[in-house]
C-alpha cells in the first residue's frame, strides 16, 4: 500500500520561509533526512527531493516491507516526512530529479537497516545525512533492492528492448552508503523547519 505525506506545490516548495505543517493528531510523528546522490564518474552531485519510507511489519524486516509513504516535502536538501502514523519506518527509495528527469534510487540494505526509526507522536526524528554512489539498476542488487525493485520499480517484462535502455538510465541501484546519523547541520536545518509548527527533534 503507498500514500504520499505532505504533498505542497512547488509554488510553497520554493519559499525558504513557509513554515512546516502543524501536527494533525496527537499520536503522528515524523522523519527527517538528507541523502545525496553520486553518479559515477560525475563531478556534480545530487541530494534526493523525495524519498519513499517503508513501514515496517509485524517481523520487523526493513528490507522486506509492503506499506509505503512517499515524502515529498523537501528544505535545504532534507527530506521530510510528517503525520505518519506510529509504528516503525526506513527509507527504501530516493527521488531526485536531473536535466528535466527524475531519477530513483533503491537505498542499499546497509543503509536501510541504520536507518530505522520508531515514530515518536509530536517528534520529527533527524536520520542525519546519509550519501550513495549510483550503479545501473540491473547491476549486482542486494536483497532489499531486488525486493523493492519487485514492487516499486518498472515492469521489465512488458518493456520493450527500447523501453528498458531508457529506464536503465533513469533507475539505479545505490552502493558505497556513508550515513551521519548525528549530523548537527542537518538537525539544526531541522529544527528551523519544524519547531516553529509546534514539532519536538529528536
Amino acid at each position: 500500500m503507498r500514500r504520499t505525506c505532505w504533498l505542497i506545490p512547488a509554488l510553497l516548495g520554493a519559499c525558504g520561509s513557509t513554515p512546516a505543517p502543524a501536527p494533525s493528531g496527537l499520536d503522528t510523528g515524523g522523519a527527517a533526512i538528507s541523502i545525496q546522490i553520486v553518479p559515477p564518474r560525475a563531478t556534480d552531485r545530487h541530494y534526493a527531493t523525495a524519498i519513499v519510507f517503508a513501514k515496517l511489519g509485524e517481523d520487523g524486516d526493513a528490507t522486506r516491507a509492503t506499506e509505503y509513504v512517499t515524502a515529498e516535502v523537501s528544505r535545504s536538501n532534507v527530506v521530510y516526512a510528517l503525520d505518519l502514523a506510529p509504528g516503525r519506518y526506513a527509507p527504501v527509495v530516493a527521488k531526485d530529479s536531473r536535466k528535466g528527469q527524475h531519477h530513483t534510487t533503491f537505498l542499499p540494505a546497509d543503509l536501510i537497516r541504520s536507518s530505522v526509526i520508531e515514530v515518536v507522536p509530536g517528534a520529527v526524528t533527524s536520520l542525519g545525512r546519509a550519501s550513495v554512489r549510483i550503479l545501473p539498476f540491473t547491476n549486482s542488487p542486494d536483497e532489499a533492492q531486488v525486493f523493492y525493485q519487485r514492487r516499486l520499480g518498472p515492469n521489465w517484462g512488458r518493456a520493450s528492448v527500447a523501453q528498458r535502455l531508457f529506464l536503465s538510465k533513469l533507475y539505479h541501484n545505490g552502493k558505497k552508503p556513508r550515513h551521519a546519523k548525528d549530523d548537527e547541520v542537518v538537525r539544526e536545518n531541522v529544527r528551523k523547519y519544524v519547531e516553529p509548527s509546534g514539532w519536538t527533534v529528536r
